[in-house]
């Protein structure tokens, strides 16, 4: 099997939203890239606790040192990229939270369905690899930080929004995403419309 690779580090200096990201930088996300790619890949093929690091190591193309520089476990990987996703969506829809809109509304619930669809290989090998109640915990969290009152009552909504969200990925990944996130977004909105905002 080929190793996967990152594309090369270019040699000249390159900035982020105005902020220099340096080469030490760059080597350790295209690192931390292959790894999980490559775990991913493996996953399709074996149970995770048939696939040791060395293999993970050889089939990713870098040594064990810098896996372990990177990561303490295989599982690490999934909550590592995991953390950087929902990263991703906290900053895409700042503009949404700014706006005042609710936590179920169908902006939040379409950008999440398009997350899902364009994430549709790390979530079917969470699924795969018995990680649900990771990625639940995962976005209940995110929820309760960023949309909870404070309340036992608050917490439980979005923890149950977040179980529904996440228990609707597997059906709709096997209709092979008929539905738009838009459409996913209207259906699931229905069920949340009547319930009182866990934020007030």
């Amino acid at each position: 099997k080929q190793p996967f690779r990152a594309a090369p580090i270019s040699s000249g200096r390159l900035f982020v939203m105005g902020e220099e990201v340096r080469a030490v930088n760059l080597a350790r996300a295209e690192t931390r890239a292959c790894i999980t790619k490559a775990l991913v890949k493996l996953t399709q093929e074996k149970a995770l606790s048939s696939i040791s690091v060395t293999e993970l190591c050889q089939a990713a193309g870098v040594s064990r040192m810098a896996f372990y520089r990177n990561y303490d476990s295989k599982e690490e990987v999934f909550t590592a990229r995991l953390e950087e996703v929902i990263a991703d969506y906290a900053r895409v829809t700042e503009p949404l939270l700014k706006a005042g809109t609710l936590w179920y509304d169908v902006g939040h619930l379409s950008t999440c369905f398009e997350f899902f669809k364009n994430n549709a290989a790390l979530m079917n090998c969470l699924f795969r690899c018995g990680f649900t109640g990771l990625l639940v915990k995962s976005i209940s969290d995110f929820l309760i930080g960023r949309y909870g009152n404070g309340t036992p009552e608050g917490n439980y909504i979005l923890t149950a929004f977040a179980g529904s969200l996440c228990a609707c990925y597997p059906l709709w990944a096997k209709r092979g995403f008929k539905e738009s996130p838009r459409q996913m977004a209207e259906l699931l909105g229905r069920f949340y419309t009547a319930i009182p905002s866990a934020s007030n």
